[in-house]
């Protein structure tokens, strides 16, 4: 029984999809069809397998045009033969309303290393090439590809069911297709296959558990050292130097010198399997065997009489050697320690900053030994590599080795010419990188390559290379704003009481206070251990006993201390503290590190765990999370520091070079300071409304920015504009010099602030720095000036100069 389309149906199907293969179709015609082609489905057998690469052009075209139906569309040349097979074939279309039973079952499995499948009791199963590495779910169609091509090569006419533990490869054959391009093309590679030899196929899902022979076969537990191959350009080599053989005798598909090839076992592109079971004598054949069947293959290539290229190590202690070939006298082409590489295995990253997990085939590994080096020396030197930045350099250190394993090149050493190719590949990709990544492949590519004994990164042509990436695709500020933290304390007060608050509500109190109040990533606050605690009555510290981003030789991260806050309990650092560790005393068990998740079971919180509670703090707030990032809590909180601190004071509380400090006072605008930062002064507002003195005495900022007792000063309150004789000049020395370079510095803004918009808010904070200049004489003058500036709006590079200058000529010698 089957069913069929009427005639007027199909006629309309024909005369749409020639209206689209006419000039300028628009979205509106293509969505008439797709209708058209979805309507079909019941009678017409595949039909989803012709119409999904139309929703793809569809779906792109409405992003594009912003979803407006009477923009004209391109077809790309795939889209166009859809079209033409609806026109061709739809008279002929019919669809058996009754499905036959399977009379095959093949069940498959992949990982991130490998494929495997199993066909009754024949398996099979195998790695997967740097290049075909790619999404959990295109692997997982490839393995269900290469299973029916290495398993059911023979099947004709017949009915497959395919049985796998991924869902969304069950979904792709059973929709026929999917939106997403990767996973179409690939149902689409499989369908035709099948289509070519009359077969039916169908899917059903299989729990992971129940999948136990494939998974066996799929390459979590590979022996890879059957996966050795000779280096490409040796293998040309021994061809010019001797004879091009014709087929390779032990081969797989990711590991095969020449396009025919045997096999071990079954192989989707294999021309025989096991070359045991075949005969040499005519085959004129490239041998290169597993060490543990040398002998073995030495006596069949005697009994066959066979010619043959072959391949055998220099082992005059093993038995078989008399019976090799007599030893060629000739230098074996590149480096004798890059003579053997296999292209299936990514780079292996160690876990952490003292262990390294050695892996010979690590390309950084490799490169040590390409020096010359002994493995003791090649094994130290991989720890000078952090684990976050061998895992970010190891996608693209792989991507290099698949882009020059296709080309067969020596990705150790490869010629200019061939680098550019690849970074101009990287830079033009679908993903359209930017400066700044492409700078991380370039860095990446130099840690394992040299171009004329340099590193790789280094040659001028690449430098040039790089420069044109960034005027193509320049780098700019991700933000130009930031959010005010009083958002989020305004929030974290209305929680209440500590006391009331659930161990989940609290951990999330605390870390965003401590995030605040630290100006410290979220990594640091994961490192923070109970152990490195020390608790007094009015603070917490904690030293950091473990390597940070900004950790260099000589320079590391200062203890943490979180004081005591007693004006304000509600947003105590130290009272929030305190009331954790007595909520979590009882969950710790062996656990020494500071947080712990909310859940059970209980264990040690990630910084991705803090992460999202960050997030969730920002949220419940009102901030815009589609603009900000939990990373923000650093510039929001330094920002609000530096309305009243000076930018030295928060450079110096959390570690900061001074010279980084120095060109972020003249150079950066507030909400752009990329500063580890302390909200001590004003997210806290330990300052007064009347800006005389800090609330809190155990602030680390009270020795810089507290008003001294014996001096007589009123901040907060105007003085009246100075005159040639209206600044105090009483004394003699220092505070003399201070006095006129307090006039000095006034008849500078003088000049300067007509020249700028400002409210009577930003006058009053001229008139208090002014003041606070005459009357402290341990103001730090260049901060207050340079924050002045900032806040004043003088944001331009000359006009800052500008003030810059005459603010240091204005300013007398102090005699000491």
């Amino acid at each position: 029984m089957t069913a069929t389309l009427p005639l007027s149906r199909k006629e309309s199907i024909k005369n749409q999809g020639l209206i689209l293969l006419k000039d300028d179709p628009t979205l509106h015609d293509l969505a008439i069809f797709i209708g058209l082609a979805v309507a079909s489905d019941p009678a017409v057998n595949l039909a989803p397998l012709r119409y999904k690469c139309l929703e793809i052009v569809s779906n792109k075209g409405l992003s594009q045009n912003k979803g407006n139906y009477n923009s004209v569309i391109v077809l790309d040349s795939h889209a166009k033969d859809m079209i033409k097979w609806w026109i061709d074939n739809i008279d002929s279309q019919t669809k058996s309303l009754v499905s036959r039973p399977p009379e095959l079952e093949i069940h498959t499995d992949a990982c991130l290393t490998g494929w495997g499948a199993k066909v009754d009791d024949t398996r099979t199963g195998g790695h997967w090439a740097h290049e075909e590495l790619d999404h959990i779910n295109c692997l997982e169609l490839k393995a269900i590809l290469l299973s029916l091509k290495s398993l059911c090569n023979h099947c004709k006419q017949t009915h497959i069911r395919i049985r796998s533990d991924n869902t969304t490869a069950i979904a792709c054959l059973d929709r026929c297709g999917s939106i997403k391009v990767s996973l179409n093309s690939l149902t689409e590679q499989i369908f035709a296959w099948a289509q070519l030899r009359g077969i039916t196929l169908s899917a059903e899902f299989i729990k992971g558990l129940d999948n136990v022979e494939a998974d066996a076969e799929s390459s979590r537990i590979r022996n890879i050292d059957t996966e050795w191959m000779l280096t490409p350009r040796v293998f040309k080599w021994l061809c010019t130097l001797f004879y091009t053989p014709k087929i390779d005798l032990f081969a797989s598909r990711i590991n095969a010198q020449l396009p025919s090839y045997v096999s071990w076992k079954p192989d989707p592109y294999a021309k025989y399997t096991n070359a045991f079971t075949i005969d040499w004598s005519n085959l004129n054949s490239y041998v290169f065997p597993p060490f543990s069947i040398i002998g073995r293959t030495l006596k069949k290539i005697l009994e066959d009489k066979a010619t043959s290229l072959t391949i055998l190590p220099l082992w005059p202690t093993q038995v078989f050697y008399p019976y090799g070939p007599p030893v060629t006298d000739c230098t074996p082409g590149p480096s004798p320690t890059r003579l053997l590489s296999t292209p299936t295995r990514p780079v292996a990253c160690s876990s952490s900053g003292s262990k390294v997990n050695i892996d010979s085939h690590d390309p950084l590994w490799q490169s040590f030994e390409n020096q010359v080096l002994s493995s003791e020396v090649a094994e130290f030197l991989l720890l000078s590599w952090r684990p976050n930045t061998k895992s970010q350099y190891g996608c693209y250190i792989n991507r290099w080795m698949s882009f020059c394993f296709g080309r067969k090149i020596d990705s150790f050493q490869p010629h200019v010419n061939i680098l550019l190719e690849f970074l101009l590949q990287e830079c033009r990709n679908e993903k359209g990188r930017g400066y700044s990544s492409m700078n991380v492949i370039r860095s990446a590519i130099s840690a394992i390559a040299n171009i004329d004994a340099k590193p790789a990164g280094q040659h001028p042509l690449v430098c040039r290379f790089m420069k044109a990436v960034f005027q193509e695709r320049p780098s700019f500020p991700r933000h130009h704003t930031t959010w005010d933290p009083d958002v989020v304390l305004t929030h974290l007060r209305s929680l209440g009481p500590n006391e009331g608050l659930s161990v989940s509500q609290l951990s999330k109190k605390l870390v965003m206070l401590m995030l605040l109040v630290s100006g410290q990533r979220g990594h640091t606050l994961h490192l923070l251990d109970n152990r490195n605690m020390t608790i007094s009555r009015s603070e917490v510290s904690f030293r950091i006993g473990d390597l940070l981003k900004t950790s260099r030789p000589g320079a590391h991260l200062s203890e943490l201390v979180f004081t005591d806050y007693a004006p304000e309990k509600l947003l105590c650092v130290y009272t929030t503290i305190c009331e954790y560790l007595d909520r979590t005393a009882g969950l710790r068990g062996p656990t020494t590190r500071f947080f712990l998740t909310t859940r059970t079971p209980v264990r040690l919180a990630s910084r991705y765990t803090l992460r999202r509670w960050t997030r969730d703090v920002m949220r419940d707030a009102g901030i815009d999370l589609s603009t900000f990032s939990p990373y923000s809590t650093r510039s929001a909180s330094s920002s609000k520091a530096s309305l009243t601190l000076p930018v030295s004071t928060i450079l110096a509380t959390v570690g900061w070079s001074n010279e980084w400090g120095s060109i972020a006072m003249i150079g950066n605008p507030p909400g752009q300071m990329e500063l580890v930062s302390v909200v001590i002064a004003t997210v806290y507002g330990m300052v007064n409304p009347n800006r005389k003195k800090l609330a809190n005495p155990h602030c680390p900022a009270w020795e810089v920015c507290q008003t001294p007792q014996n001096m007589p000063g009123i901040i907060g309150q105007r003085p009246s504009v100075p005159s040639s004789s209206g600044v105090p000049t009483q004394g003699s020395g220092q505070n003399h010099n201070r006095a006129e370079g307090a006039k000095n510095h006034w008849n500078v803004i003088q000049t300067y602030l007509p020249t700028c918009s400002h409210t009577d808010e930003e006058v009053d904070m001229v008139y208090e720095v002014i003041d606070s200049l005459i009357n402290n004489s341990r103001a730090p003058t260049t901060s207050l000036w340079v924050i002045l500036m900032l806040k004043l709006g003088w944001t331009t590079h000359q006009h800052r100069a500008q003030v810059h200058t005459d603010l240091g000529n204005a300013t007398p010698e102090v005699t000491p």
